[in-house]
């Protein structure tokens, strides 16, 4: 099973799609604050999206909502498990950082460079995993809302959790292409410079790239085509 499958927000409720997946393209949801509750949150989705239905979405919607809402919870789930196999990957690569700058220093070797390129590695991490937790927020919210009283605050809802996906899309196409590049590259220029070629291979041992963390990740969670919304156009 590969990285992204589970994530099917709105394949499993596709009656519901047509006008969130034109909207999506364009929304940049906001983090919402810290302890807001289901009914501030929905009221902020809504002041995103500026959604308005027409009586025939408004039916439509009330119709479909409530067995989309049962699917969801299954991929709510599998959310959980994939951003739990992201976080240790992440991490495993963050120790193997740590690991080489401080074999570095021991050698009095300047480690400047390479720290600066780990520090942006973390915030390249830090803001994949805010959207990650944003977006498993927004599936749970999809979930508790009561969609036949609040159709237009579920439909927001929807455009949020795709708006969300596809920025978890970009972000970790973003740290694979910064490991596989930058960091890597930077810790062959310190090998290189070392003439210790052992130390170029300590991500690489590690499968750390989420190039190939996609792959050995993808066995316990979901999909690396990144295909789950998109099956949803």
């Amino acid at each position: 099973m590969k990285f992204w499958r589970p994530i099917i927000v709105a394949a499993v409720i596709s009656p519901l799609v047509i006008v969130a997946v034109v909207h999506a393209a364009t929304l940049t949801p906001s983090t919402p604050p810290a302890g807001s509750t289901l009914v501030q949150r929905v009221a902020l989705r809504k002041q995103e999206t500026k959604f308005i239905l027409s009586p025939n979405d408004k039916i439509r919607l009330q119709q479909n909502c409530q067995t989309g809402q049962t699917n969801l919870r299954t991929i709510e789930d599998s959310t959980t498990t994939m951003l739990s196999n992201r976080q240790q990957v992440y991490n495993h690569i963050d120790g193997k950082l740590w690991y080489v700058i401080g074999q570095l220093k021991i050698a009095n070797v300047d480690t400047f460079k390479l720290e600066k390129v780990h520090n942006f590695y973390l915030r390249y991490v830090n803001d994949f995993e805010t959207t990650g937790q944003n977006y498993k927020q927004t599936l749970n919210d999809m979930i508790l809302i009561d969609c036949q009283k609040d159709p237009l605050g579920f439909k927001s809802l929807l455009a949020t959790a795709r708006a969300y996906y596809a920025q978890l899309q970009t972000k970790s196409q973003t740290i694979n292409n910064y490991v596989s590049n930058k960091v890597q590259q930077t810790i062959n220029n310190f090998a290189n410079n070392l003439q210790t070629p052992t130390s170029s291979n300590t991500l690489n041992s590690t499968n750390g790239s989420p190039n190939s963390t996609n792959k050995s990740s993808s066995g316990s969670s979901s999909s690396g085509s990144t295909g789950g919304t998109n099956a949803t156009q």
